[in-house]
């Protein structure tokens, strides 16, 4: 009888692969990217949802355009669309799914800011292979914006734009 070959040559390939310092710094960089998205979403969430004291003006558009969404009108055929239908539309389905206007806003605003926070670290952390680059670049892009501007902003570049009025505001 034959005995089974326990340590084939592929599976010694395998574990020296395994125990590659390379392989093993990509495992590491890569869960503490994810540790640091993570993070940077849970800190920007609850520092939203912690300071939130009012609404801008914005909000109460976003409400009240997603009433006329949960009352059957729809946008530019029975009332000005501003251009945001993906805004008013998730301020509709989380009031719908929450049945209260502003607490549902509430929570789409932290979760908005906390998408951005974590998505600007990810791209940060990336282009300059520094958590601490990406870790200044969501400090620096904590200032307060509409919602969707914090996601568009997050999205083209991990730092923040200056303020239309020219102040830097960080």
């Amino acid at each position: 009888m034959a005995r089974a070959q326990i340590w084939s040559p592929k599976s010694q390939v395998r574990i020296r692969e395994a125990c590659d310092p390379a392989t093993i710094a990509a495992r590491v960089n890569r869960l503490f990217l994810s540790a640091g998205t993570a993070l940077a979403f849970l800190l920007a969430a609850a520092f939203r949802w912690l300071t939130l004291t009012e609404f801008l003006n914005d909000h109460f558009d976003h409400v009240a355009l997603a009433q006329q969404l949960r009352l059957g009108a729809l946008p530019v055929r029975d009332f000005v669309d501003e251009g945001m239908p993906l805004m008013y539309a998730i301020s509709a389905a989380a009031w719908s799914l929450i049945n209260a206007p502003f607490l549902s806003e509430a929570i789409i605003v932290a979760l908005a800011f906390a998408i951005a926070a974590a998505l600007s670290f990810r791209v940060a952390a990336r282009l300059s292979r520094s958590m601490l680059a990406a870790a200044l670049a969501v400090i620096a892009q904590s200032r307060s914006f509409r919602a969707p501007t914090a996601i568009r902003s997050c999205s083209c570049r991990p730092w923040p734009s200056p303020s239309p009025a020219g102040r830097s505001g960080i």
